[in-house]
């Protein structure tokens, strides 16, 4: 029973879809005059797999078909075309894309040498609305032209080429940033980075990260061979202490072992007392009406601390010679000998 119903169902909706391609008419506007539902309809045309084209769908083919060819006969552009014809610019390019009607493109247009062109005007004694109606240009291009042409300042593009060239061999040659090579003469940075990549497309540009990435590296290996604290590197190199720090983080550097000092053998890193404190000018008459001090005591850089008693609470500058000569580099020492 449900077969016969099935069949019944198919045999119904193929004279539907037969009496559908007879009338002419879109499916949507047959549904409608015949109630039916579209839905219904679509899905069954679907299983009947019905792809017969309606009179009215042919004829449309027809008459967009004759459209683009007389549009290909005019020569003209679409948008050109469309407005003398009265035609949706999106509708004429949707049937000419649905009908794969052939589409030449115009070879690409070269760009017009305006020098010749200016003295070839100025030898003909013609006015230039005259000269470019003849020669299919552009009055206001010829007008623009003529007066960037006969300016002063005015290069033409090969000489711009070949000035920028030599500007950027003579900043490659200087090894300096472009900013700084721009601020020293006075040019445009962006100026000098856009002409390096348009002479030298093949040339491998850094990055600033690169550059930054190859600057902090070569000074981690510095300061990992020099045996100083972080921040007694950066008061002697001129780092700042916070940037110092952060790139140490990020490069996952470790510093240099800790040094022990043996006074005995001096073979002790260079201390510099002037990386932490200052001088103060000192004289014996700063003494007076003062008691004298009966302990020096000082806190070296890496942490350790000398501590050194007077004899009968004075200190005279004999007895603390040998001081300064203990704190004194290696290489001083073997000088003032």
């Amino acid at each position: 029973m449900g077969s016969t119903r099935s069949d019944s169902a198919r045999e119904k909706w193929q004279k539907v879809f037969e009496d559908w391609a007879q009338s002419g008419v879109s499916a949507r506007k047959y549904c409608k005059d015949h109630k039916i539902w579209p839905p219904s309809f679509y899905e069954w045309r679907k299983k009947l797999n019905f792809s017969m084209l309606s009179n009215h769908t042919i004829g449309m083919h027809k008459e967009w078909w004759r459209i683009c060819e007389d549009w290909a006969a005019s020569g003209l552009t679409t948008r050109k075309y469309c407005l003398e014809k009265n035609i949706p610019r999106t509708k004429f390019t949707y049937w000419r894309e649905k009908l794969h009607f052939p589409y030449l493109k115009k070879p690409r247009r070269v760009a017009p040498n305006w020098n010749e062109i200016i003295k070839d005007w100025e030898e003909s004694g013609l006015t230039i609305k005259t000269y470019c109606e003849e020669k299919n240009i552009s009055p206001k291009g010829l007008c623009k032209k003529r007066y960037k042409v006969g300016h002063p300042s005015y290069i033409s593009g090969k000489e711009m080429a070949n000035k920028w060239r030599e500007i950027i061999k003579d900043w490659e040659s200087s090894n300096l940033t472009a900013g700084a090579y721009a601020l020293k003469y006075e040019l445009n940075p962006s100026s000098i980075r856009r002409w390096d990549k348009k002479l030298n497309p093949h040339k491998v540009h850094q990055t600033r990260e690169n550059k930054a990435l190859q600057k902090w590296t070569k000074i981690m290996e510095e300061w990992q061979m020099s045996s100083l604290t972080g921040f007694t590197y950066c008061r002697r190199s001129g780092i700042e202490v916070s940037s110092f720090y952060k790139w140490q983080k990020k490069l996952n550097v470790s510093g240099p072992p800790k040094a022990h000092l043996d006074f005995t053998k001096q073979e002790h890193p260079e201390i510099s007392l002037e990386d932490h404190f200052f001088s103060v000018p000192f004289s014996s008459a700063m003494l007076m009406g003062s008691p004298a001090p009966k302990k020096i005591e000082a806190l070296l850089p890496q942490g350790h601390q000398l501590c050194v008693e007077g004899m009968e609470g004075q200190f005279e500058e004999e007895s603390l010679s040998w001081l300064t000569l203990l704190l004194q580099p290696k290489n001083n020492i073997g000088q003032d000998a």
